[in-house]
């Protein structure tokens, strides 16, 4: 009887931990994971294994644990490459249902930090039906490592008109250029974004973009 009490019932909690962005080579807070003995009997701990290498852990569990007693494992994630991680932190013991597991999840960004040299663009008015001149924006890397471009796009009636952002922009490097046009599809105040998808925190990166679409001359 004692054994089919304890199937399922050594348990981690939380039995699922994510923890966010993290710039690559950031060590994360610690997150504590709780093993409870919810059996009759006590149990004998095992192998503890936590997978990949950019996850660790350390713990106060000193074996066995009594019916009903606790210990804490203590997680940290630090991330050695740009994207997500999935881990897992294995807990083998004496009782039915061995191993316990706990699912680990984090994502490992750049160190680089987009700025701009403005926060928005007014493109003034324009008629209807006809395209602006297009406006720039200075894009710079005020972080610490290499900013990953992934994309760049707008929205509403703007569209990106020239760029020339690398794929990978320095830090401390000159600002590339990004030119943006405005079309007014319809009369009236009409707005949209600059965005910039990237590998660091915080994307997309975003320029507020604002313009007039007025009607055409008489005739």
């Amino acid at each position: 009887f004692a054994l089919l009490w304890s199937r399922s019932l050594v348990a981690l909690d939380p039995s699922s931990v994510d923890f966010g962005e993290l710039p690559v080579g950031t060590p994360s807070a610690p997150q504590p994971i709780t093993l409870t003995n919810n059996t009759a009997v006590p149990v004998n701990l095992g192998i503890v294994e936590i997978t990949p290498a950019d996850f660790t852990q350390t713990n106060d569990c000193v074996s066995p644990i009594a019916p009903g007693g606790t210990c804490t494992f203590t997680v940290t994630f630090t991330p050695t490459v740009l994207g997500r991680q999935n881990g897992q932190l294995t807990v083998n013991h004496d009782a039915a249902g061995s191993p316990s597991y706990a699912s680990l999840t984090g994502r490992g960004i750049s160190n680089g930090l987009p700025g701009f040299d403005v926060p928005n663009l007014d493109f003034g008015d324009v008629e209807l039906g006809t395209t602006s001149a297009p406006r720039t924006v200075l894009l710079s890397n005020t972080g610490t490592g290499p900013l990953g471009i992934i994309s760049i796009e707008t929205t509403g009636d703007f569209a990106v008109h020239h760029n020339s952002c690398p794929p990978s922009l320095n830090p401390g490097a000159p600002p590339c250029e990004i030119g943006v046009t405005f079309t007014p599809l319809r009369l009236g105040l009409r707005g949209g974004e600059l965005r910039i998808h990237h590998d660091g925190a915080g994307s997309p990166a975003t320029v507020n973009l604002t313009g007039n679409g007025t009607p055409p001359p008489d005739g």
